[in-house]
């Protein structure tokens, strides 16, 4: 039995966002397949290094096993700045090294390196194991962990290439401490180099979801391209959804309440007089947990919108019932789970140009796009969304019409992915 170990910076229930779902979607799906599967995942709060050679936890109905181990020091925007900086803890080096030896894994998959050390892929790659490495976000480049700040161009996130010395600006400027760039500017040009070493000579496959956020990473950090795969994201088995009427638009935000994710963007457009004058004529509820307080004064001015908090992966189809809008309002992605749901479930989409969700909306035919760039550009298309109610009828269709592939189908290519690590074939 081939054994696999996934190394990602959480896991559900934990955290439910999209690294954390994938990852989850492939330890099912590769155990599932036959393969011997355990999962290396940071968790706050735990502060002791567990027995490497203890039995990790299997939960009820689960095929896999899940290790939960401290964080580095440095967690978040911090450990983006000093993880390739800092000096290694030297008790995070024994234990992985030991588990290592004990687990003797024929392929390590790193989906997130977040919140671990930098020297545990290192470590990996000199057992021998076959290395894998999916770039589910941009913390290899940017300092920030999203390049999303207060200096990011109209678009609203940092146009490639992220160099040291622009990513180091943009920090200074989101923590408001000029005196600082220089000491940055020196940490991101260290880190940059360490991820240029990694990318060619630690990973024997590299793997995105979308094309798009590929040539967008490349044209800061050029990789091997015999090494590198396009695997697009598919979604888990789900019970289809049943719609439920309603006497007005209904629109639904599902995710986390971030300025990533477009939060602000959306109380701008919902305050906005053309919308608060048609208040009567739709319903807006944002679905997620985040930053409560970017939502409250909407909350506020306009009688329409709700913020009723978090929800479960298993609660989507169920408010997908309520819904005959999606929005996908991110600044950036790189694939977009929530919108891949939107359509699965016949809900036609109001989204942004982030990567991944042009790849799957197609304007006037499954939803509308707007952009970020354009000022009005949002508020424009919900106005002519309310405007034109019988025109979501026809986008609905064009949602149902929309082929969104299955998970299994990503894991068959993940498998396929690793057979090519293994055998070292370009």
């Amino acid at each position: 039995m081939a054994r696999a170990v996934l190394l990602v910076d959480a896991l559900p229930p934990r955290v439910v966002g999209g690294t954390p779902l994938v990852a989850y979607d492939y330890a099912v799906g590769l155990a599932a397949r036959g393969w011997d599967v355990e999962v290396v995942t940071p968790v706050v709060g735990i502060t002791e290094w567990p027995d490497p050679a203890s039995p990790p936890v299997r939960a009820e109905g689960e095929g896999f096993a899940r290790r939960e181990v401290p964080t580095t020091a440095a967690q978040g925007i911090a450990w983006a700045l000093e993880a390739a900086w800092s000096v290694p803890d030297p008790a995070a080096l024994r234990w992985f090294a030991s588990f290592l030896g004990g687990r003797r894994p024929d392929v390590v998959h790193v989906l997130s390196n977040v919140d671990v050390p930098l020297d545990w892929p290192e470590m990996a790659r000199r057992t021998g194991a076959a290395m894998v490495r999916s770039v589910t976000g941009p913390e290899d480049l940017c300092g920030l962990g999203h390049p999303t700040s207060p200096r990011a161009e109209a678009q609203g996130f940092c146009q490639a290439p992220l160099t040291p010395a622009r990513c180091a600006l943009c920090v200074a400027s989101t923590f408001q401490a000029p005196r600082r760039q220089a000491e940055w500017e020196q940490k991101l040009r260290w880190k940059r180099t360490r991820a240029a070493r990694h990318y060619a000579g630690v990973y024997d496959r590299i793997v995105f979801s979308t094309a798009t956020f590929r040539q967008y990473f490349e044209q800061t950090l050029p990789l091997p391209p015999e090494r590198v795969s396009v695997v697009e994201m598919g979604l888990p088995p789900a019970p289809p959804v049943a719609r439920r009427p309603g006497d007005r638009m209904r629109l639904v935000a599902l995710g986390q309440l971030h300025p990533t994710k477009g939060t602000p963007a959306l109380v701008d457009a919902f305050s906005h007089p053309a919308l608060l004058k048609r208040a009567g004529a739709y319903r807006l509820t944002f679905h997620g947990g985040g930053d409560s307080d970017l939502v409250a004064t909407l909350l506020g001015i306009n009688p329409s919108v709700s913020a009723p908090g978090p929800y479960r992966p298993e609660d989507v189809p169920s408010l997908l019932a309520d819904a005959d809008i999606g929005l996908s309002a991110s600044r950036f992605e790189t694939a977009h789970r929530v919108t891949r749901e939107y359509l699965r479930a016949g809900v036609p989409v109001i989204g942004s140009h982030a990567f991944g969700i042009p790849d799957v909306v197609r304007h006037g035919h499954n939803g509308l796009l707007f952009d970020h760039a354009l000022p009005g550009s949002l508020v424009g298309a919900l106005v002519e969304i309310l405007d034109q109610p019988a025109w979501v009828g026809d986008l609905a269709s064009g949602a149902r019409a929309t082929r969104i592939r299955s998970v299994d189908e990503e894991v068959d290519e993940i498998v396929e992915v690793y057979a090519q690590a293994r055998a070292g074939a370009p």
